[in-house]
């Protein structure tokens, strides 16, 4: 299952299973808890003398009288603060107590006086992270840029990027970045970009802060592998834009040839397309897409904008699909004065 379907923080306890020995529910604090000066510890693994290869559960809370679980909610506080700040110090509701986990405050401290040595270890750790992920990084690109060649690129795609290009060409446009730009804008920019840094919008999963750095900075780079324009790197570039320098200047060529590759394909009928997306229609139906709301907003740019639209396709001779409009526009608004007269 999805992270929507893991259980609350409260509601079940980490079990330590000792062999040949009874279950051994594990707290943050107990009557274990070391508490030194002002100072308590949250409780760790070496707190209980639990060794590496130890076996754990996690266990549904079992409720007592009044409906209140077995911990009580100082405890289940504690805990919650834990998890999310497990490196940090802070103060808790018992006043004059400050609760530190793996570090004081103080070992902070000592750390700044050794910047020079994190910041190394920090930027040799995120180039072995990079050489780690970058099979993946090359998968994402040839998935997302490669089907132009494969002859994967979606029908939807190939129309709109031939009606950017027909436009182009109708509006006297001969500068190739405008419409490599119109075309990063309406699926690579548009769409890839947001899936790349929000994955949770399409999987069920959780995307801790750290993660969310890592995909900023995958996301920072699709988009520098979309530009044209020469980008200057100096001293003051964050360290994360120099990472994919040299691969950006590849990815952009791949990009150009996925473009290519796509204009090269044979063109889409417009029945075909009309096909498709009554297909499209048919796959959805029934799901919890909010038609009637969908249509409305069609139909209220439709009626807003109809001179223009019906002079555009007078000017560019589409009598067809003028015809098509005008039905469209007749049907909606015959519709819209059913549906009033009948509330």
């Amino acid at each position: 299952g999805g992270v929507s379907n893991r259980p609350e923080l409260n509601s079940v306890d980490l079990t330590f299973q000792p062999d040949g020995g009874l279950p051994m529910v594990l707290r943050d604090e107990d009557s274990r808890t070391a508490v030194d000066g002002g100072w308590k510890q949250i409780n760790t693994l070496g707190t209980y003398k639990i060794r590496s290869g130890a076996r754990f559960s996690l266990v549904q809370r079992k409720p007592i009288a009044g409906g209140i679980t077995s911990s009580t909610e100082a405890v289940d506080h504690v805990s919650t603060l834990a998890f999310s700040a497990a490196l940090s110090t802070f103060e808790t509701e018992e006043e004059g107590v400050n609760v530190w986990h793996l570090s004081k405050h103080t070992d902070y401290e000592m750390e700044r006086q050794t910047d020079k040595i994190v910041s190394e270890v920090y930027l040799t750790r995120m180039l072995f992270t990079k050489t780690v992920l970058q099979p993946l990084t090359n998968d994402l690109f040839t998935t997302v840029f490669a089907s132009g060649r494969s002859g994967l690129t979606p029908a939807g795609v190939k129309y709109l990027f031939d009606f950017l290009d027909q436009q182009a060409f109708e509006n006297g446009i001969d500068d190739p970045e405008v419409v490599h730009t119109w075309k990063n804008n309406s699926v690579p920019l548009r769409f890839w970009v947001n899936i790349i840094k929000n994955p949770d919008f399409v999987f069920d999963i959780h995307k801790s802060t750290t993660v969310d750095a890592c995909l900023s900075v995958i996301a920072q780079m699709f988009m520098d592998s979309c530009g044209t324009t020469e980008i200057r790197y100096s001293k003051d570039t964050p360290t994360t834009k120099l990472l994919y320098a040299k691969e950006v200047q590849q990815y952009r060529e791949a990009v150009e040839r996925y473009y290519n590759d796509v204009q090269a394909m044979p063109s889409i009928l417009e029945g075909h397309m009309k096909d498709m997306l009554i297909q499209a229609s048919t796959v959805h139906r029934g799901n919890s897409f909010q038609v009637e709301s969908a249509l409305y907003d069609i139909f209220y740019y439709a009626v807003r904008h109809s001179e223009a639209v019906s002079n555009a396709l007078k000017e560019d001779n589409q009598r067809a699909l003028l015809k098509t409009f005008e039905d469209l526009l007749y049907m909606m608004e015959k519709g819209y004065e059913e549906h009033t007269t009948s509330v």
